[in-house]
């Protein structure tokens, strides 16, 4: 998953409109500055807010992995892990699942995000208590030193080369502007977590788009399973942070677990 999802923005704008930050009327302007059509059920972010909700949370799940995101049907696990991202709210348990498309005729088309909604469990406090940031920050180190001495091994250099960093850092300000476009009065731990979460998960996207430049197709597979497990750990990592960011935002907790 390049760069920011679309969920991850979303929760983020979305929140900071519930604590009065900004009109509610941008934050899809905010989220996804680049789409210039949106539909769906997007008036659910107003009437979970009308009922109580003070935060929007962010999942970002994949086939066999679906840790981050809450319980629901089979429909809801579908629909978000071939997203492979969703914005939901923990206590009533709902969530929007978001559907890439196009709007308009022949020669007119432009692109389109429709927002799915689905039920799904509310989540459990303790659950969201228990992230940390000091441990997703660890958990994030731990994995970029254990992939780079993998890849390493595998006379695969993710730094060096075509210089990974280098384009992942490029593709993320050419789609953010040079910066992560995310509200201001984020903790900046969070806010570290999540700029090297999305720069992992980028790099490890690009990582797989070079697959074709290995010298055998046994180095080929490894390096991918290798950079498939960095890719899940820094999509992991980015919900967790995020998460732990929009919890902030709606004052929740008074101490960030860290």
């Amino acid at each position: 998953m390049s760069s920011l999802p679309v969920s991850v923005r979303v929760a983020l704008w979305a929140t900071a409109a519930y604590q009065g930050r900004v009109d509610f009327s941008r934050v899809m302007a905010l989220a996804a500055p680049d789409v210039p059509c949106h539909g769906g059920r997007l008036d659910c972010l107003r009437i979970w807010r009308s009922m109580g909700e003070q935060a929007i949370l962010v999942a970002l799940p994949r086939p066999g992995d679906t840790t981050t995101m809450p319980r629901g049907s089979a429909e809801f696990v579908d629909a978000t892990t071939d997203a492979g991202e969703c914005v939901y709210v923990a206590g009533m348990g709902a969530a929007l699942v978001p559907r890439w498309g196009y709007a308009g005729g022949p020669g007119e088309r432009s692109q389109m995000l429709t927002w799915e909604l689905h039920d799904c469990e509310p989540v459990p406090v303790h659950r969201l208590d228990s992230l940390s940031l000091r441990e997703i920050d660890t958990t994030l180190r731990l994995e970029l030193s254990a992939a780079i001495a993998d890849l390493e091994a595998l006379h695969a250099h993710p730094w060096a080369g075509r210089g990974l960093r280098e384009l992942a850092d490029a593709r993320m300000g050419a789609e953010t502007g040079g910066t992560l476009g995310l509200p201001d009065g984020l903790p900046p731990r969070a806010l570290r977590s999540i700029a090297l979460a999305s720069t992992l998960a980028t790099v490890a996207d690009l990582g797989l788009e070079q697959l074709p430049d290995a010298p055998s197709l046994a180095v080929t597979a490894a390096r991918a399973d290798r950079l498939r497990r960095l890719q899940a750990v820094a999509d992991t990592s980015l919900a967790d942070a995020t998460c732990v960011a929009a919890m902030s935002m709606a004052g929740w907790r008074s101490r960030i677990n860290d």
